[in-house]
């Protein structure tokens, strides 16, 4: 049994993370004047944001509202 303000707390991170993650994979992409290292470190974070996010999205369907 989870209370309602933790599934309201997950929800917002999942969403968070989830958009973030893909914005930061976006910009890693086109942001191709700044070095390398720095576009591929980008691209790295987006993606571990994104799958965060995406983890969250099955650790929250598996969680039962309190009553």
């Amino acid at each position: 049994m989870t209370s309602a303000k933790t599934i309201k707390r997950i929800e917002s991170w999942t969403w968070y993370l989830i958009f973030g993650g893909l914005f930061l994979l976006v910009f890693a992409f086109i942001g191709s004047s700044g070095g390398m290292g720095f576009n591929w470190y980008l691209g790295g974070l987006g993606t571990v944001a994104t799958i965060a996010g995406a983890v969250l999205v099955w650790v929250r369907s598996t969680m039962t509202p309190q009553s």
